[in-house]
């Protein structure tokens, strides 16, 4: 398999489709009022789709720029757009170690009695069924529930004709 297959199986898309993103809108979430959400998505959406058009018209610009110019070969300068591929990826850890705690969910303070003899998960006492099977997910409200099921549904369709249309 040629260089360049790897790296278009590695990397078909500019698009952020894996669990990083839905750390990204979830800190959003957290750190924006809920008047201004709408906004902040959709400012988020602008940036990260104009940010994956540069991309992409940047890797073209570079790699003409090295075929042509600089007279290398495609393995070559393919070679040279997955360095600066890692280097981007080695700046976007390091932003995001220097992430402040406020992108952190707020825990709950414990009490200033508990020892260490307490019992982690509160007295003890086991929680119905119905507690345990929802546990994990978060407390919405029955408005925000049924935009959520809608939002859910369409980026769903969105996806799958995503997926029709490969690039």
């Amino acid at each position: 398999m040629e260089l360049t297959q790897v790296l278009t199986l590695y990397c078909y898309s500019g698009n952020e489709i894996g669990p990083f993103r839905a750390v990204e809108e979830s800190t959003i979430a957290h750190l924006t009022a809920s008047a201004d959400r709408s906004d902040i998505y959709a400012w988020y959406s602008l940036i990260g789709t104009a940010g994956t058009a540069l991309g992409f018209a940047g890797c073209g610009w570079i790699i003409t720029y090295l075929r042509d110019g600089k007279q290398y070969n495609s393995i070559k300068a393919y070679r040279i757009i997955y360095l600066i591929y890692a280097v981007v990826g080695i700046v976007k850890l390091c932003l995001a170690l220097l992430l402040s705690r406020e992108c952190e969910v707020d825990t709950q303070p414990k009490s200033a009695n508990a020892t260490e003899t307490e019992p982690l998960l509160g007295n003890g006492t086991p929680k119905s069924d119905k507690k345990k099977r929802f546990s994990l997910l978060p407390n919405i409200s029955k408005e925000s529930r049924i935009v959520l099921v809608q939002l859910c549904i369409l980026f769903a369709f969105d996806n799958f004709a995503s997926g029709l249309a490969p690039l």
